[in-house]
């Protein structure tokens, strides 16, 4: 068996006795008394009571579950429908709108009940804006929770932790700690760089810039930033504690960066006093109580309240008015559309009117006709009749031989025979006129009818050109997903576009967000002393992990009401969560979750209600060290689905196959089941971005038509023999020479990254570009040893960063082939290289050896 071959069983300290490693054990190696893992406890902790979230991450759904989103015109418009619009967002400028299936998947993932989400965004598209708009709505909501109370005293009660307590201790209301939200990933890198980003001032605070003849649109926008800044100065009190924590000015306290101790205590030290004496008047705690001295908080509570209350109403008029234009768009459209097959009666009624014409006008032809062969006819009649008559006159015999010689001549006359003939002929004549005359009279009633019915035709046929007004309104308000919107050729627009939003509801749906925090504000300042009390119960949350976890617990929901959002990786989630219960965090965001490994998110997952996952399977993947034959062995052993153990496998392609929203992406060998995706790319210049969409996106991603500049992409031709590993002396020659230049020519310092596959490049490159540019260049080594260690690195270093312009070297030389095959063996990691780059790309290696292999090839035929 797999399990006993490879695996090392052993008692622990663990409450378990025993464990799965992933590590091989050599037949000389000796044995480990533990394992050196972050996540083994929680991994042990789930297996023995998972919560609905993990085993939906382990489980996934079945295929017949699945809805394919993509370009799925029904449900795009339903899903975009105003009433699932969210009635926050993070305020942006109105015009910067989430791209079509950025909204949708904000829309699903607030909608669906379904424990895991997730989003699959190439890069540049727009994950962490997306992410913002859904952080900006669980505050707005736990907002309206605050909204409910009738004094900002009521957000706290008071509890014993033990019924013999002498003491209450002070504890949040339970209606406000179902909204905790972490954001989390392998990444750590990626999930400060959220927390730090979040609070920058200029995510919420732009300069009013006035232009000299404002036309009245840019005048609306004015104002609406100009109502932006007057209630974002009210968070301004406590920006100083968050300038602290990300050292930049910050707009208020809103996310802080957790997980490691040193983090944590970080945190605390800012927050609370480091003595009794309270004296530090810098420290959070003695500025919620100095506020709460310098003003009526019950009074600025309930005048909060009202401005909440007031744009919140303000945004439901707003989707009321939108929903009425929608349904009166649709039924003007609906009667367009019946005016258009009313044209086509009327015209069909036209020329039913002409064929009747024509058919009474032969009728009354042939009626004439018909008369005079009749008249004629009785003429014929009438002069046999004399003849008859006359004849009979002539006979003199007898009664007896008159009356048989008269029966002879009836019988055998001519005359008799002719006038009966013509009889005959009238009566079948008169049988036609009256038939003829018979149908005269319908058409006559038809034609009639006819004329009624075109006059009325006529007159709702001269609705059309009102009704096309009023659409024309309707249509210069939104952007309206018609026939035209979902037009094949209008795939770019559609993708960059978002149908039934206006300014005027973006800028009230961000101005709620702000909002929302100042009322945030305000029950920390109203309960300043609670808020001393049970920050001082975080700062000792170790000592009453088995005394007293009510009070952990306590505190750790007032870490989530003084930071709505916050981050750690995986490795720190179950230590810094230590004994907090499953499903204790309400919303889990995980972020570049391609490069996780499974088992990374399972303590997460399971201290967590929902999970809402974002990452891009074409990114870097997960590192995984276990060799690929021992993997196959535990698979076939245990009869585990390639979908759970592979070495593709990330946290990523789980919970995408946990979604029951997504779409297929197809290649010649199979077809791979994704989460929502998203198109739009705003980053890179072309040709980077046509670089990463052939070689990794099918051509399906959006570049919006603003990018009209052109970037530039260049092969710099180097060769040379590998001195250390991959490193070619030539190639880092020429990288030193190219950015002293660039280094000349900036005032700042340059906005460069350096990416090489390969960590001995990256390694020889630190220390060679470090040497040189302190020797050319008269600027202070520490700056230029920081900025080589931030500048210089592998790919995965750079997996969510972005710079001006990047160097990609190569390394390798003619003896090295199986190192460069490896590099391009997949996209990955030369798409996530390409996309660093918003404006330029310069790759350093040997052109005639390396520019044919797979990707590098793309990028060769797109050099400028």
């Amino acid at each position: 068996m797999a399990y006993s071959k490879f695996f090392y069983v052993f008692q622990s300290q663990a409450p378990s006795t025993h464990y799965i490693s992933t590590e091989y054990i050599k037949q000389d190696q000796e044995k480990l008394s533990e394992f050196n893992s972050f996540f083994i406890q929680d991994i042990e902790k789930a297996r023995n009571s998972p919560n609905q979230t993990l085993k939906y991450y382990i489980e996934g759904k079945n295929e017949n579950e699945r809805i394919n989103v993509d370009e799925n015109r029904q449900y795009i418009e339903s899903i975009l429908s105003p009433d699932y619009l969210p009635d926050g967002r993070w305020p942006s400028l109105v015009e910067h709108r989430l791209s079509l299936m950025q909204q949708v998947a904000v829309n699903q993932i607030i909608q669906s009940d379904n424990p895991i989400s997730s989003v699959n965004g190439p890069p540049g598209t727009g994950k962490t804006t997306l992410l913002k708009d859904i952080f900006a709505h669980l505050v707005v909501e736990r907002a309206k929770v605050i909204t409910n109370y009738s004094s900002p005293y009521k957000a706290f009660t008071k509890v014993k932790v033990n019924p013999m307590d002498q003491h209450d201790i002070p504890v949040i209301d339970s209606a406000l700690t179902h909204f905790k939200m972490v954001v989390s990933s392998s990444n750590n890198g990626a999930v400060e760089n959220i927390s730090k980003d979040l609070p920058k001032i200029s995510e919420i605070i732009r300069p009013l810039e006035i232009p000299e003849n404002p036309t009245e649109e840019e005048l609306i926008k004015l104002n609406f930033e100009q109502e932006l800044h007057k209630y974002t100065k009210e968070l301004s009190d406590l920006s100083s504690i968050s300038s602290e924590l990300i050292n930049e000015e910050s707009w208020g306290l809103f996310s802080g960066v957790f997980g490691r101790t040193n983090n944590i205590n970080k945190v605390v030290d800012i927050l609370i006093e480091s003595n009794e004496n309270n004296t530090d008047t810098n420290k959070l705690t003695a500025i919620l109580n100095k506020l709460s001295r310098s003003t009526n908080i019950y009074n600025e509570f309930l005048k909060q309240k009202s401005d909440f209350q007031q744009t919140l109403d303000k945004i439901t008029a707003i989707k009321k008015d939108i929903n009425e234009d929608k349904q009166t768009y649709v039924s003007l459209n609906r009667r367009i559309n019946d005016i258009k097959i009313l044209n086509s009666k009327y015209l069909d009624s036209l020329n039913k009117q002409q064929n009747i014409i024509q058919t009474i006008n032969s009728l009354k032809t042939d009626s004439k006709h018909l008369n005079q062969r009749l008249h004629n006819l009785q003429e014929r009649i009438d002069t046999l009749e004399i003849l008859i008559i006359s004849e009979e006159s002539k006979q003199k015999n007898n009664f007896l031989k008159s009356l048989f010689g008269r029966q002879k001549n009836i019988t055998n006359n001519p005359l008799i025979e002719d006038r009966n003939s013509l009889l005959l002929e009238k009566k079948s004549l008169l049988t036609e006129i009256d038939e003829l005359e018979k149908s005269l009279i319908i058409n006559e009633d038809s034609l009639m009818q006819n004329e009624i019915e075109i006059d009325q035709l006529q007159k709702e046929s001269n609705e059309a050109d009102q009704l096309t007004k009023q659409i024309a309104v309707i249509k210069n308000k939104y952007i309206i997903p018609d026939e035209s919107f979902w037009a094949d050729d209008n795939y770019d627009e559609r993708q960059c576009s978002l149908p039934w939003v206006t300014d005027e509801l973006q800028h009230y749906r961000g101005l709620l967000f702000v909002q929302a925090m100042i009322l945030h504000q305000t029950i920390l300042i109203a309960n300043h002393s609670k808020v001393l009390t049970i920050l001082k119960d975080f700062k000792n949350r170790r000592s009453y992990l088995d005394t007293a976890p009510l009070k952990v617990e306590n505190a750790w929901n007032l870490i989530h009401l003084i930071f709505p959002v916050i981050s750690t990786t995986f490795a720190s989630f179950g230590n810094m969560y230590r004994t907090m219960p499953k499903d204790f965090i309400d919303y889990l965001f995980i972020d570049e979750a391609g490069q996780a490994v499974p088992q990374a998110a399972v303590g997460a997952l399971y201290r967590s209600k929902k999970a809402i996952v974002v990452g891009d399977p074409i990114q870097i993947e997960p590192v995984v060290t276990i060799d690929d034959y021992l993997l196959q062995l535990i698979r076939k052993t245990y009869q585990l689905p390639e979908t759970i153990i592979d070495k593709d496998v990330s946290v990523q392609t789980l919970a995408d196959l946990s979604n029951p929203y997504g779409y297929y992406k197809e290649n010649e060998e199979n077809k791979v089941w994704n989460g929502i995706p998203l198109w739009v790319h705003r980053r890179c210049l072309n040709p980077m971005f046509t670089i990463a969409n052939e070689i990794a996106y099918e051509g399906k991603m959006v570049l919006p038509s603003y990018f009209d500049t052109s970037g530039k992409v260049k092969w710099i031709d180097e060769k040379g023999s590998a001195v250390s590993k991959q490193y070619v002396k030539e190639q880092g020659d020429k990288l030193v020479e190219l950015l002293i230049e660039d280094w000349k020519n900036t005032e700042s310092l340059p906005n460069v990254y350096i990416i090489s596959p390969f960590s001995e490049v990256k390694d020889k490159l630190k220390i060679k570009v470090q040497t040189e540019l302190n020797k050319h260049l008269n600027i202070d080594k520490k700056i230029i040893k920081s900025w080589v260690k931030e500048s210089i690195g592998t790919v995965h270093t750079f997996q969510g960063k972005e710079a001006d312009k990047v160097y990609f070297v190569t390394g390798t030389d003619e003896t090295q082939n199986g190192a460069i095959n490896w590099s391009c063996s997949k996209p990955n990691l030369i798409n996530v290289a390409v996309t660093r780059a918003k404006k330029e790309f310069y790759i350093i290696g040997d052109k005639s050896r390396i520019s044919h292999l797979p990707y590098y090839k793309t990028i060769n035929q797109n050099t400028n």
